[in-house]
């Protein structure tokens, strides 16, 4: 498969996506591009980074995460 299909099907496939599923697949997308040390080009904002870290505190509060003793639980399921 060519890449420009391969990049065809993905931008085929996000439409179906929800913005949970998307921002997941953003976080992946983020990772495997940092492996290869091609992130210095990408940069947040001030504003951005502020804005991440106001939602991830608003989860928190709100109680959408997950304890280290619950993953700890999960793990040993493996």
């Amino acid at each position: 498969m060519s890449l420009s299909s391969i990049d065809s099907k993905i931008v085929a496939y996000l439409p179906q996506l929800g913005a949970n599923e998307k921002k997941s697949i953003l976080e992946v997308i983020k990772s495997f591009v940092k492996l290869k040390g091609l992130d210095e080009d990408v940069s947040v904002s001030l504003e951005e980074y502020n804005q991440e870290l106001h939602d991830a505190l608003k989860r928190v509060k709100s109680g959408q995460f997950t304890s280290q003793e619950t993953l700890g639980k999960e793990m040993e399921l493996w």
